[in-house]
């Protein structure tokens, strides 16, 4: 059964497992309950790990007073990805990424747009304008 329980966690999903090792559905998903082993992730995988955004964001937030656009950000992401062999057209990341990573992070723009916006940065901004 050890052995049953580490293919439904490792590779298969349970109604496969079942079927290969003969063993009704239902006996082995209530094994699996009891073991609290759960089998393959089911939806999308993400495109970058845990260490891969955490760099990311540390970047993002190294450039506070720089202030990314949307655009920059997305073409960041795609350098990033590029560089880690994700190489994809249309050398952007796509809206729906930046979104949900924004969503996802948002303290890497709101203390962005609150260090960009004092006193010291407006002068500083108004005199580079001149």
């Amino acid at each position: 059964m050890e052995a049953v329980l580490k293919a439904v966690t490792s590779e298969e999903s349970i109604r496969k497992s079942a079927t290969r090792f003969n063993i009704p559905f239902n006996t082995l998903k209530d094994r699996v309950k009891a073991g609290k082993c759960y089998g393959p992730s089911l939806g999308r995988k993400c495109v970058f790990n845990e260490d891969e955004k955490k760099e990311i964001e540390k970047h993002l937030l190294s450039k506070l007073n720089f202030g990314l656009t949307l655009i920059e950000l997305r073409r960041l992401a795609f350098e990033f990805a590029e560089t880690n062999n994700f190489c994809r057209y249309p050398r952007l990341a796509g809206k729906d990424w930046l979104y949900g990573f924004l969503l996802r992070k948002p303290e890497a723009t709101r203390v962005n747009r609150v260090m960009a916006f004092n006193k010291e940065e407006v002068q500083h901004f108004c005199s580079n304008l001149e």
